[in-house]
């Protein structure tokens, strides 16, 4: 028997063993990666059996067109190896890409001449005369998905360890003599013989048997299958080899349909036999498996009752010398209660001497304690102990109306960071004596809890801390920012007028040069104006002269206006300015051109600190109470220890001041105490480097906080 004969017999005998790769791999390995690597093997096998027909049968370019179904073979490996390296980030459109390419290179191969033209007359393969237009450019495409997995996988081995790496170790050796095959074949005898060189394309083929070999005893060796299941499947594969080679060697056709039809019988006893070996074996497995987990059992019971004579030998200990200090301490009790009474006065004698009033509730919240400040300030004495204490809105002052003798007015305050059990709150204590527009004393309330050494709650103490000197400095400071901000105004805008006049060549024409410093100098007056404004703004505020008008209002064309006033920043920036609301707006009663500002405000921020190509979004949402507005961006977003700040005066987050310098402080501040005196709330949310989400509220129907 010469070459020529043997060459379909090994090819239809390799298209069986990869077929049988393919059953192993697919029966043994659960995994996604498993699953691929067995269609791998499949469309191998398919390959191999094309190129076995290439010999066998008449219709040689047919059979010659049907070898590049190894395309998908090498798409199933591309897939396989992003799977096992973890490389599964767009999967969906890996998958498509890949075995789209694979899909069209198997078509337009069997479907057209433009792969292959014709087959050789010399040969029964394709030569450089008979090969299609997109034969190389096939070849080339086919090249990447060899070579990038490849890549994936060696730097996933440097990574990996244990298993997993040993595993690599069998994928890479017969990825390297598959590659060693191909290139030998495909790059090096053709140089030296060139007319020889299209008689032995097939022969990568038996490398490919090499590398799937290894890989599915990887997959087999990982699982850790019994020896008898597979030295049975191996026992099963050689007999039905020996029985298809049989078919081929056969020249009678008589004798050959026997072998066929024994060749079949054996595969379904074979199959039977194979099965029931694994029942036998699972059986075999689950039974070790009880046995293991009992003899862990006994060992982990043996381990507990070790463990807990141990304890109970030392609980026995314990209990001895517990007893002994019990001894101790009973003996040392009388000189214990002395010394406590020593501190218990010195605690009192230190809540005495401070100048600050402090009242103490117990733990059934009735005052145990005045010190003289308290007393001297809100006119407690000794019959007011004991009286009890409302705990409504969280230990407010209001509850100590009906016990305090001073009148006084109570002022809520926010602090971020604080226990959310108690409001922290600042009380202003009211003199006849005083002008209508004098201050009175004001003292800042902080409400704490008293815990013993154990922490348990012993009640509740009240703190006031005198803060009528710093309402004072704090009101000249915001008179003098007022009168500062006054003086200011008329000399810039005296300036602005000034430069404008010149720009638009009133005093005669400019050369390009004196434009642009004109026009830098008109912008930076331009940004003194707005902070000196910012100032007004804010001082109005503090002294209760910021004016509102309230009036019913389509909140439609507020929100216009303040998009359209910011609408000329995001174009330059190319950012996308979105709005979501419902098809039509109520009207609200709200103050338009206060609202305008807030608006104006949280988008231009929104704008400013989010980069080129970014989204903003204004989400509003209305129910039959509150009207919502959001205004979501993709900006550089705010840490979370600035946040607690972010709504106070002159404050600017630290990485915001790092991205751009200007910017006062301010605006927030604003946006807050409008949306305040809409009797409604501000929230932020904010994640660094993903964004940032300002939204308010404020009621539709109900009369605003004047």
């Amino acid at each position: 028997m010469d070459l020529a004969q043997l060459r379909p017999i090994a090819l239809f005998l390799a298209a069986f063993l990869q077929c049988i790769f393919a059953f192993l791999i697919w029966s043994k390995g659960k995994s996604k990666e498993a699953f691929y690597l067995g269609w791998v093997a499949f469309f191998s096998a398919i390959s191999a059996f094309a190129w076995a027909g290439v010999f066998f049968f008449d219709n040689k370019l047919f059979w010659t067109k049907a070898t590049w179904l190894t395309a998908l073979a090498a798409s199933s490996y591309v897939i396989f190896i992003y799977y096992f390296t973890g490389k599964t980030k767009f999967f969906k459109l890996k998958f498509i890409f890949w075995y789209g390419l694979s899909a069209a290179i198997s078509i337009i191969s069997l479907a057209t001449p433009y792969i292959i033209y014709e087959v050789s007359n010399q040969y029964p393969f394709i030569g450089l005369a008979t090969a299609g237009p997109l034969n190389q450019l096939a070849r080339v495409l086919i090249l990447p998905m060899l070579i990038i997995p490849f890549y994936y996988l060696i730097s996933f081995y440097r990574k990996s360890i244990g298993a997993k790496r040993l595993q690599m170790k069998y994928f890479i050796t017969g990825i390297s003599v598959y590659f060693f095959g191909a290139f030998l074949f495909y790059g090096i005898l053709p140089l030296f013989f060139p007319e020889k060189f299209f008689s032995y394309l097939d022969a990568p083929v038996y490398f490919s048997i090499v590398w799937l070999g290894l890989a599915t005893y990887a997959i087999i060796k990982r699982k850790l299958f019994e020896i008898k299941v597979i030295l049975t499947e191996l026992l099963v594969a050689l007999i039905g080899l020996i029985l298809l080679a049989q078919i081929f060697l056969t020249q009678d056709m008589r004798a050959r349909l026997v072998n066929i039809t024994v060749f079949l019988l054996y595969i379904m006893i074979g199959y039977l036999l194979i099965r029931s070996t694994n029942k036998e074996v699972e059986k075999e497995e689950r039974a070790e498996e009880l046995a293991d987990k009992l003899e862990e059992l006994n060992l982990s019971l043996e381990k507990i009752v070790n463990k807990k004579t141990n304890e109970l030998q030392i609980k026995v200990k314990e209990l001895d010398q517990s007893k002994k200090a019990l001894i101790n301490i009973l003996e040392d009790n009388t000189e214990a209660r002395r010394e406590m009474e020593e501190e218990e006065n010195k605690t009192l004698a230190i809540i005495a001497n401070f100048t600050d009033p402090i009242i103490v509730l117990d733990k059934d919240y009735k005052i145990g304690m005045i010190n003289p400040a308290a007393s001297r300030v809100f006119g407690l004495n000794s019959a007011d102990l004991g009286r009890q204490v409302a705990t409504d809105n969280k230990f407010s002052m209001s509850n100590f109306k009906p016990i305090i003798k001073t009148d006084y007015e109570i002022k809520p305050i926010s602090e971020g960071g604080k226990d959310h059990n108690f409001i922290s709150e600042e009380i202003t204590l009211k003199d006849a004596s005083l002008k209508e527009d004098a201050q009175g004393t004001t003292f800042k309330v902080i409400t704490a809890k008293v815990l013993s050494l154990n922490n348990e709650p012993l009640g509740v103490m009240k703190i006031f801390y005198d803060t009528t000197r710093e309402k004072a400095i704090d009101k000249m400071k915001s008179e003098f920012i007022s009168i500062a901000a006054h003086q200011l105004r008329t000399p810039l805008s005296a300036i602005k007028w000034v430069i404008k006049m010149i720009l638009d060549g009133d005093a005669g024409k400019l050369s390009i040069e004196q434009q642009e410093l004109l026009n830098k100098g008109y912008l930076s007056n331009e940004r003194i104006i707005r902070l000196v404004n910012d100032l007004l703004n804010v001082s109005r505020i503090e002294e209760g002269r910021f004016g509102f008008n309230f009036e019913r209002v389509n909140f439609q064309e507020v929100l216009d206006t303040a998009i359209s006033n910011v609408e000329s920043l995001a174009v330059k920036s190319h950012q996308e300015l979105t709005v979501e609301k419902p098809p039509k707006l109520p009207k609200v009663f709200l103050d338009k051109e206060r609202m305008i500002m807030v608006l104006q405000n949280l988008l231009s921020n929104a704008i400013k600190y989010t980069p080129e190509y970014g989204k903003i979004k204004v989400i509003i949402e209305v129910d039959k109470q509150y009207f919502h507005v959001k205004i979501k961006d993709q900006g550089v977003g705010i840490p979370a220890e600035d946040q607690p700040k972010l709504f106070s005066k002159f404050f600017r987050a630290a990485n915001v001041v790092k991205l751009e310098t200007e910017g006062t402080g301010l605006g927030l501040f604003l946006v807050k105490n409008i949306i305040e005196k809409h009797d409604g709330q501000v929230s932020l949310k904010s994640e660094e480097g993903k964004g940032t989400e300002v939204s308010f509220f404020i009621p539709i129907n109900k009369t605003a906080n004047l």
